[in-house]
């Protein structure tokens, strides 16, 4: 009996762990894309852009659902993140300008 619940523990271990792989890969190539689609971009050309705010908008998005979905531990580990900020970049879009620009 103790040999099938120690198997089930590191099954679920795994399981968890590959789950905050996944989440961890999905958050890092969202902020990468938003970093490359305003990288080198003034603020005032940046907030007028009809390409690449509502990209970053999309990607902004898909950070902070899939950082909704992490473990809480995980969020925890993850000090020198703040989660508040994020959704509430995400939960204000189309304030529009230089506003919504600058916060993304």
């Amino acid at each position: 009996m103790p040999a099938k619940f120690f198997c089930g523990s590191l099954a679920g271990m795994l399981k968890e762990a590959i789950l905050n792989g996944a989440l961890l890969g999905i958050i890092e190539e969202s902020a990468r894309a938003m970093i490359g689609l305003s990288a080198g971009a003034e603020e005032a050309a940046f907030a007028r852009s009809r390409l690449a705010l509502p990209a970053v908008r999309r990607h902004a998005r898909t950070l902070v659902q899939t950082a909704a979905n992490l473990p809480v531990d995980t969020r925890v580990s993850l000090v020198r993140v703040d989660w508040d900020a994020w959704a509430t970049v995400v939960k204000e879009p189309g304030r529009g300008g230089e506003a919504e620009a600058s916060a993304l």
